[in-house]
């Protein structure tokens, strides 16, 4: 109702539990999600984020609104690679 983070769902977490699960596809999202997600603020550091997840092991960070728990989008491993690989190729 705030717009707070509750939990995230991604791939990852499907895969793990469908392995465990049969019933998976059955239970609502609330039950497969990883809880209470790391979340930054949409102003931190890039390079900061990256080892954030590199250190949690995860894939995915939700970013939030700066003076809120307001989330704001979805950052993720591709998005940051891609974002390094453009910066590479505008200099080649």
């Amino acid at each position: 109702d705030n717009g707070e983070a509750e939990g995230i769902f991604t791939e990852r977490d499907y895969m793990k539990k469908s392995l465990e699960l049969t019933h998976a596809l059955e239970l609502p999202i609330s039950e497969l999600m990883t809880p209470n997600p790391k979340t930054v603020p949409e102003n931190f550091r890039l390079d900061v984020a990256v080892g954030i997840m590199r250190l949690g092991k995860f894939r995915h960070l939700v970013v939030t609104e700066v003076d809120s728990k307001k989330v704001v989008g979805v950052v993720s491993m591709r998005d940051l690679f891609n974002y390094f690989c453009d910066l590479v190729t505008e200099e080649l």
